[in-house]
Order: C-alpha cells, then sequence, then structure tokens
C-alpha cells in the first residue's frame, strides 16, 4: 500500500498546480498553503479508498475460507459434496 508522503509526490508530480475558477471570472493558482492543503486531501482521499479495497478484499477471503471451512466439516459429517455445497452457497 502507499503511504500519504508517496501519494502526495505522486499527486504534486501529476499537478504541479492547481488554478480555481471558471471561464467568466477566470482562474487563479491556489495558494502555497490550499494547494498543499488539497493535495493532501486527495492523497488521504486515495489511501482510504485504497483501504476499502485492501478491507473488502480481506473480508471475501474469509467468507470463502469460512465457506470452504463449513463444506469440509458437512463432508465429514456425511454429507455428499452437493449437499455441502448447497448448505454453504
Amino acid at each position: 500500500m502507499t503511504t500519504l508522503a508517496d501519494a502526495i509526490s505522486a499527486l504534486k508530480t501529476q499537478h504541479p498546480t492547481l488554478k480555481i475558477g471558471g471561464d467568466e471570472v477566470g482562474y487563479t493558482d491556489l495558494s502555497s498553503a490550499d494547494y498543499d492543503a488539497t493535495i493532501t486531501q486527495w492523497a488521504q482521499a486515495q489511501l482510504d479508498a485504497e483501504q476499502r479495497v485492501a478491507d473488502n478484499l480481506a473480508a471475501d477471503k474469509a467468507i470463502s475460507d469460512a465457506r470452504t471451512s463449513g463444506i469440509t466439516h458437512a463432508l465429514s459429517l456425511g454429507f455428499t459434496q452437493a449437499q455441502a455445497e448447497a448448505m454453504f452457497p
């Protein structure tokens, strides 16, 4: 997983400047403090998203492991493979 510092560095490389405004009023560069705050917020959001993906993958593995364990236990009790799999869809 990426560190916050690595994510900030990558975002600063991708976005050396950030502008605010619009076509009607024109655009201005963000101040240094606002730029750093925005980049840090983006980096943290990226890390949070990566963590959610990792958590979901871990949960999926836990569910899969529990299913496999349940099927194995059902087989040891004399159920057929089809019956065991039906109990743990």
